[in-house]
């Protein structure tokens, strides 16, 4: 997966960022799942990389996203 050396800020940009790794053409499997007592999900790509993602929320509106990738971190994701 690429990942943003900075982070990535705006409705538009965060938008394009993801519509670049998870767009159209991408063969993805996602399963919702429970993270730190949050709904969230895992993303699980054809070549077996895993990756959580959950929201943050404000006033209706996504905030923030959190995206691990690491392999250590996901030893639960399988």
């Amino acid at each position: 997966m690429k990942a943003a050396r900075n982070p990535v800020t705006g409705a538009d940009r965060v938008a394009r960022f993801f519509a670049g790794i998870y767009g159209p053409g991408r063969r993805l499997t996602v399963r919702r799942v429970e993270l730190n007592g949050q709904p969230g999900a895992l993303i699980v790509r054809p070549d077996a990389g895993r990756y959580a993602l959950t929201l943050a929320a404000a006033g209706g509106r996504i905030t923030a996203f959190h995206v691990v990738g690491n392999p250590d971190k996901l030893r639960w994701a399988n």
